[in-house]
């Protein structure tokens, strides 16, 4: 995002324009890239084409989509590369039965390259390609207890190609951070958000603080409404204290003043104290992880960054039924519709994985879509879940409630006939 950021800098100069009309432009264009990804992909799902039409519409119009076009948040720049991640891990899933060693290697590049181009977004994704192969895992065991040898040795270089893959393109920006920061990280941020989370969820509460965090999952704003001050217990400063205070101490402790040399030290050492404490509270961890793991179902939004719009759509998007009638709407459609999806899956879970099952391609798309959300919802739960933080698979949740409303049209039509 910061190389988007500096092209429209360049641009600007060269056409003498302030640089903030070429980065809407090109945000714009992010938007439409990721439209006609959208669209592409409902129609190897055999979604209607009016739910087609109003599924890429309402992306389009969406309140926080429209957000996220109009403001210098990174996620938008992983939109089209997270489609790329379903696209190629398609492929790989298709081909891996009949393909030879260089087409694996080619859709383990194909993977681990999606997966690098969200990774110099949100850092995040380097960890999700981990849990997103666990499906190549699973049916890499059962071609070897099938003995596919051809199949096995292509699950073996697609799981293992595609992690190489990610980690060498890592690589270059790891030795950046050496050379002008000291530390061979691709990102320092993490381990003590990390850390700053695990303690805010391990603090001393009540059952009246369990009912808070409840209703501030549902929403910060309607929790300050309820609960006033309350709410603050539960929200991204408290985490950032937290992370800080301990990084500081840790800095104190090994660094000496010069951290230069010590920072994979500090940063193994919050995770060792988020493990720590963890351990001390582990069922209090579990309820609160569980119950702030459904912020991820509530991405939807007026208003997420600061941007000004006509006065119109201002008076609109500040209307209290009107922002929280949408949240509510959309937030309930994204958590049925996955769930809905996943049953699905439970049902054909039998041709998912047996080898020797004819290959259905919209099986394997919801199954990718359904890996790919779990995948971020798991490890980014361990963070903090922040409305915006899920703009990069917002468009996979209104993939669900397309296939959702789909499915239910599906069944009226069955009934009435």
């Amino acid at each position: 995002y910061p190389f988007l950021i500096y092209f429209s800098i360049r641009l600007a100069d060269f056409f003498a324009v302030p640089y903030l009309n070429i980065q809407i432009f090109l945000q714009l264009l992010i938007m439409l890239i990721t439209q006609i990804l959208l669209l592409n992909l409902l129609k190897k799902l055999k979604i209607h084409v009016s739910i087609i039409f109003g599924t890429v519409l309402y992306f389009g119009i969406s309140p926080a989509m429209i957000n996220s076009a109009f403001s210098l948040f990174t996620e938008i720049a992983t939109y089209p590369f997270v489609f790329a991640i379903l696209f190629a891990s398609f492929l790989a899933w298709n081909r891996i039965k009949t393909a030879t060693s260089s087409q694996a290697f080619f859709c383990a590049f194909l993977i681990g390259v999606s997966f690098a181009l969200n990774t110099f977004v949100k850092a995040i994704f380097s960890y999700i390609l981990i849990l997103f192969l666990i499906p190549f895992v699973i049916r890499a065991i059962l071609f070897f207890i099938h003995k596919n040898n051809l199949a096995l040795r292509n699950s073996l270089i697609i799981i293992i190609g595609s992690a190489i893959t990610l980690n060498m393109l890592m690589i270059p920006y790891k030795n950046l951070n050496k050379k002008f920061n000291g530390n061979y990280v691709f990102t320092s941020r993490g381990p003590w958000l990390l850390f700053g989370n695990t303690a805010k969820r391990v603090q001393d509460i009540t059952a009246k603080d369990i009912a808070v965090n409840t209703v501030f999952t549902l929403g910060d704003n309607l929790c300050f409404d309820i609960f006033h001050a309350s709410c603050s217990k539960w929200n991204l400063p408290v985490v950032e204290n937290f992370g800080h205070f301990k990084r500081n101490e840790l800095e104190k402790s090994i660094c000496n003043n010069s951290c230069l040399t010590s920072q994979l030290q500090v940063d193994s050492e919050l995770m060792k104290e988020s493990l720590k404490i963890t351990l001390q509270k582990p069922v209090q961890y579990g309820l609160l992880y569980t119950i702030e793991a459904f912020k991820i179902f509530f991405w939807e939004s007026t208003r997420i960054g600061c941007v000004t719009y006509p006065g119109w759509l201002e008076n609109i998007y500040e209307n209290k039924l009107f922002k929280n009638a949408i949240r509510l709407l959309i937030s309930l459609l994204s958590m049925m519709a996955f769930f809905h999806v996943i049953k699905q899956l439970w049902k054909d879970r039998q041709s998912i994985f047996n080898p020797q099952s004819d290959f259905q391609p919209e099986i394997i798309y919801k199954m990718l879509i359904v890996v790919l959300i779990l995948s971020f919802l798991l490890i980014q739960n361990f963070f903090y879940i922040l409305a915006r933080y899920v703009f990069p698979i917002a468009p996979l949740f209104l993939v669900c409630i397309a296939i959702f409303i789909n499915d239910m049209r599906g069944k009226k039509t069955v009934q009435s006939k």
